[in-house]
């Protein structure tokens, strides 16, 4: 199966970098992405950090996160080129956060994408409504192995 989802009961991965000798900064091989959709209201009530490489399962992944509402970058979108890579981080108790992908990279075969989430910050006006911050992007290439990476806010 082409296709993994790591559905989790915290707002984060797993903190797999703790499991890693600290190291001196490398030259990453950066690889380019394309933002196909970010909001605040996908569906998804717990975090999810999904990626696929193939479109059957990518259309089960969307509907589960997203209902059925499809943006066309999605829909035209071919994953024997491309890898989809989705970061939905749950619900929160009003608007005011996103969630970004400042940079993709190779390490160890794998690929490697760090994000982050902002928060409102305190007094500032909110929607007082739940949201579900989300982003899914489109990375050139097939990726079997995708690591998750949560990064301070830049």
């Amino acid at each position: 199966m082409m296709f993994t989802m790591f559905p989790i009961f915290s707002s984060e991965p797993p903190d797999l970098e703790r499991l890693k000798p600290a190291s001196e900064e490398l030259e990453r091989d950066t690889i380019p992405f394309v933002v196909l959709d970010q909001g605040l209201y996908g569906v998804a009530n717990m975090g999810v950090f999904a990626w696929s490489t193939e479109n059957s399962m990518m259309w089960n992944t969307w509907s589960l996160i997203f209902g059925n509402r499809m943006p066309q970058s999605v829909r035209t979108l071919d994953l024997t080129k491309h890898t989809l890579v989705v970061i939905a981080v749950g619900t929160r108790p009003t608007g005011g956060y996103e969630v970004g992908i400042p940079e993709v990279y190779l390490e160890d075969q794998g690929l490697v994408v760090e994000y982050y989430e902002r928060t409102p910050e305190p007094g500032t006006m909110v929607t007082q409504a739940f949201t579900y911050p989300y982003i899914m992007i489109a990375v050139e290439g097939q990726y079997m192995q995708v690591e998750f990476r949560k990064v301070d806010p830049r």
